[in-house]
């Protein structure tokens, strides 16, 4: 415990406590995750049969179990915001579950609080929301949307009159081949390149002209680009704007971009207390 963090007066104190034998129903899942002893133990899996049972188990038994660290996570008290980072199968997505349940039914507790849980697909917004109907009181679960951003990001423009047509593949890629003519030959690089300096460049820094371009961050890009050359392949990304502009289409970026405006310039106050953020990786 003391390699966990826990501190020394609690140590003491769970070294006190009387090992009394407790009846537990084994289907009974809700009682289990009040039970202190189940929060804190480890059962050791030797057997290929005894693993394959486990694995093999429904969520519902998975979902009560967190580690004392994990916990710690769940019920913290924070300033401002928090990055929780963890490998696959180390449990974020249980963790950020219990969170939008701690915050909905011991923090932000009145009838107009709202958490907002956004992730990245729409799938994985339906599957955490599934999970979440079995964790969490009726109550709770009506103050937490659970949403992926793009269209979360959609509906609030949409709510604020505003008309758009986003870009799929197809669009894109004519509107991107159209942009590609006007790269030059004499620098060898390639399509893929252009494609990815304007993800990771152009748009993520929010770059709209040249002379933004010409002073830009390109850390982590590997392609070393003189200012001559800057200048010349810009362009590209100046006409594949011009393009879906001319078309009245935007990528997802620009979306969520054009929202957080909206939201700053008419000072709109949104209903939500707090925000998760989940992107599994």
């Amino acid at each position: 415990m003391l390699a966990s963090g826990f501190s020394l007066d609690e140590v003491f104190r769970e070294m006190e406590k009387p090992e009394e034998e407790v009846l537990v129903d084994p289907k009974d899942f809700v009682a289990a995750l009040q039970n202190e002893d189940s929060k804190r133990r480890f059962y050791v899996v030797d057997e290929a049969k005894d693993l394959a049972e486990v694995l093999n188990a429904p969520l519902d038994q998975w979902r009560i179990f967190l580690h004392p660290k994990q916990r710690r996570l769940v019920s913290m008290q924070a300033n401002g915001p928090v990055r929780v980072l963890g490998g696959a199968g180390t449990g974020k997505t249980v963790v950020a579950m219990h969170r939008a349940r701690y915050l909905a039914e011991e923090v932000f507790t009145k009838k107009e609080d709202r958490i907002l849980f956004t992730t990245f697909t729409h799938n994985l917004a339906t599957d955490i929301w599934e999970n979440l109907r079995k964790l969490c009181s009726f109550g709770a679960l009506s103050r937490i949307e659970v949403v992926n951003l793009d269209a979360w990001a959609a509906k609030f423009l949409l709510g604020q009159g505003y008309r758009h047509q986003v870009v799929f593949d197809e669009d894109e890629n004519e509107a991107w081949a159209f942009a590609l003519n006007h790269a030059p030959s004499d620098l060898g690089l390639t399509p893929n390149f252009y494609r990815s300096e304007w993800e990771q460049v152009v748009q993520a820094q929010d770059i709209t002209d040249a002379d933004q371009y010409l002073i830009a961050s390109r850390v982590g890009r590997g392609t070393r680009l003189s200012r001559d050359a800057k200048k010349r392949i810009w362009p590209v990304f100046q006409e594949y704007r011009a393009q879906l502009n001319e078309q009245g289409k935007k990528e997802y970026v620009d979306l969520l971009r054009d929202a957080r405006g909206l939201i700053r310039s008419k000072g709109i106050s949104l209903p939500y207390r707090n925000l998760l953020k989940f992107a599994a990786q």
